[in-house]
């Protein structure tokens, strides 16, 4: 027994020097140093320094995004991707080289080169600021996720600023706005919920939708004179706390006019998008929309469209397009339900349409239609619309087409339009861009899937012309833009790479894309392909697409929905971190491993469905699912349910979440 004793003190010696090595060289295996774009690279240090090398625009690197504190911008960068340091809480300071043509630094701050624009305060500095005399403007999200910013001098040189200017600035508790401005932007100062007192000063004659939502400590309002009549954003101040002064001096100003109850005026004939939004109380509505006319004799329903939704505590808002024609001389309302069981009433549309009946005549054929086919020109492409009703619910899955003949047809792309739900059916509206190879006909078939089981419509393709030249001496491509993502080419796969552009709303990932002749199998997401991209709200993941990198999703905070992947095997570390107002997700059967971080913080990830059996504690990272909420519920295979209510926990999976 003493021996041991003697022994024990060895041991712990032994164990306390295996844990400090562990400590001390935890990074080892972490990237220190790779590539951030085409023709520069970038070193992260022990103390934090990023320094970047090299010329080119520089985009977001494989790096510890905890791990940086300083970056040095050289004097070859010649654009910095938007938001790309936006998650890093310990970050404190730009280092712009003097020599940039583009950009400067100012005590850490990031500004354009003649420091007229304040383009990014970094996420991890302290206290109070005073902007600079010289700036002018502020760019998107200047100071967005700035939590320990405490408050802020704005001088009247700033007579604009973008939108989410100072979203999620937790700890801002007071600032002095500019006496220059004219607008406060849409979502400017949404969840700075510290913020108590605001004063909005004169000629400001405007304040944009969710300027103020979700500052919950905010009480106090004072509001300039300039402010227009209906100059104020119905959900402005949403889930904010004004004193009852505050709240009279608002709901004075208040655009109560909603864009889903005005009136609206037609001549017969006319046809009609209309943009449209509102707000309704409760959780998220899953189901397709459902339109109907009160008098199809005046207003008949040609489409509705929704595109996407923002969600709040306590209520969501909806966009959505409703197209109509109008038929008669009359007046009708069109209404809008959460689904066509008709429980809840999203929105009603009055309509007033002029003009004379037209005259009872037979039905006319268009020129061209799916019911008597199209003419294009070899070697031209050709946008092939139409709409076809199927019996039975709602068809998610993406459409699938077919050329009878592709050496005289190629089919280049299809779109859905958008759809009308019926008891029994659902008219579809869609595209389809062909391309002419050589004289001749060919027939389009449309299914309702790649597995081409069922049909939807088809139409006659005539080629006229001469047949189009082979292409001689083209330049191989490395990428390829389809629809709103950039791929890059690789042998025979291509990987998404990043978004069309930072507007890009919803990205649909193709199961093949084509380019130097051939096509190429989409086969994975690169590493931080869209990572910060604060507009995308929708994702379509392919069904070849067996990888999402890295990343990829990272901080898309309006990423509300996310569907197919059913060949996904692998989801990297960190790939849908902090998605905040992503609802629900689906892993299919042939996920084995995801990565560290990967769903964490995605706090309205209420619905969990795992449909493979091939996770275990060992291929799931640590705080995988991390602060998704506590009353979630976790659906997965009775055969492993026991197996995997244990490690969900350890992955941060509440004990309070339902495991069924």
């Amino acid at each position: 027994m003493n021996k041991i004793i003697r022994l024990c003190p060895i041991l712990l010696i032994t164990i306390c020097l295996v844990v400090l090595i562990f400590i001390c060289t935890g990074n080892a295996f972490a990237e220190s140093s790779g590539s951030c774009g085409d023709g520069l690279t970038w070193t992260l240090s022990d103390d934090g320094s990023l320094q970047i090398s090299g010329s080119g625009d520089l985009k977001p690197g494989n790096w510890d995004e905890d791990g940086i504190v300083r970056v040095s911008i050289p004097e070859g960068v010649t654009s910095i991707e938007e938001a790309m340091f936006l998650n890093c809480k310990n970050f404190i300071g730009y280092d712009v080289a003097a020599s940039n043509n583009n950009y400067a630094s100012e005590n850490g701050v990031l500004f354009n080169k003649d420091k007229t624009i304040l383009i990014r305060f970094p996420s991890g500095l302290d206290g109070s600021y005073t902007i600079p005399g010289t700036v002018k403007s502020l760019s998107e999200g200047a100071f967005a996720l700035c939590e320990k910013l405490t408050s802020v001098k704005m001088p009247d040189s700033v007579t604009s600023m973008g939108s989410y200017a100072f979203n999620c600035c937790s700890g801002l508790t007071s600032i002095q706005l500019s006496n220059s401005l004219k607008v406060i932007p849409r979502d400017c100062f949404s969840n700075s919920s510290s913020l108590k007192s605001i004063t909005i000063p004169g000629g400001v004659t405007r304040i944009e939708s969710s300027a103020f939502w979700g500052c919950s400590s905010l009480t106090t309002v004072i509001l300039p004179t300039t402010i227009e009549d209906k100059g104020i954003a119905e959900d402005a101040f949403e889930g904010c706390s004004l004193d009852e002064e505050s709240q009279k001096a608002v709901s004075k100003k208040l655009n109560s006019n909603d864009p889903d109850k005005v009136g609206t005026d037609l001549e017969v004939g006319d046809k009609a998008d209309y943009q449209l939004e509102a707000t309704i109380k409760g959780d998220a509505i899953d189901r397709y929309f459902y339109a109907e006319s009160s008098d199809e004799s005046v207003i008949k329903v040609k489409s509705l469209t929704r595109n996407g939704s923002i969600n709040y505590a306590n209520a969501v808002k909806y966009f959505y397009v409703l197209g109509v024609e109008a038929v008669g001389p009359g007046k009708a309302t069109v209404t809008v339900y959460g689904s066509n069981d008709k429980l809840t009433v999203i929105s009603i549309t009055e309509f007033t349409v002029t003009g004379e009946a037209p005259e009872p005549i037979g039905p006319e054929v268009p020129q061209e239609s799916f019911a008597t086919g199209f003419t294009v020109e070899a070697g031209a492409q050709k946008d092939c619309s139409g709409e076809s009703s199927v019996k039975g619910s709602l068809i998610e899955t993406p459409f699938a087409a077919e050329s009878s003949d592709r050496s005289i047809v190629e089919i280049v792309s299809i779109a859905r339009g958008g759809n009308v739900i019926y008891s029994d059916a659902v008219t579809y509206f869609y595209t389809i861009t062909v391309k002419g190879i050589k004289p001749g006909k060919a027939e389009i078939t449309l299914y309702t899937d790649n597995t081409k089981q069922k049909k939807i419509a088809s139409t006659t393709i005539t080629v006229t012309g001469d047949a189009a030249e082979e292409p001689t001496g083209q330049k191989t491509v490395k990428t390829v833009t389809v629809g709103n993502g950039v791929y890059k080419l690789s042998g025979s796969t291509a990987s998404l790479s990043k978004p069309k552009n930072k507007n890009v709303t919803k990205i649909s990932i193709p199961a093949t894309v084509s380019a130097n002749g051939k096509k190429y199998k989409v086969t994975s997401v690169s590493a931080n392909a869209c990572k910060g991209s604060k507009k995308l709200k929708t994702l379509s993941i392919g069904k070849n697409v067996k990888s999402i990198g890295k990343n990829s999703f990272s901080g898309c905070g309006a990423l509300s929905a996310v569907s197919g992947g059913s060949g996904l095997e692998k989801i990297g570390a960190s790939a849908f971190k902090d998605c905040k107002v992503l609802t629900k997700i689906t892993l299919n059967k042939k996920v084995k491993s995801i990565g560290s971080s990967a769903f964490s913080g995605c706090k309205k990830l209420k619905t969990i469905t795992i449909k493979t059996t091939k996770l275990t504690s060992k291929n799931v990272g640590a705080n995988a699912f991390k602060g998704t909420p506590a009353k979630a519920t976790v659906t997965v295979p009775k055969e492993v349910k026991k197996a995997y209510s244990k490690w969900l926990v350890k992955k941060g999976i509440s004990k309070k979440a339902k495991i069924k």
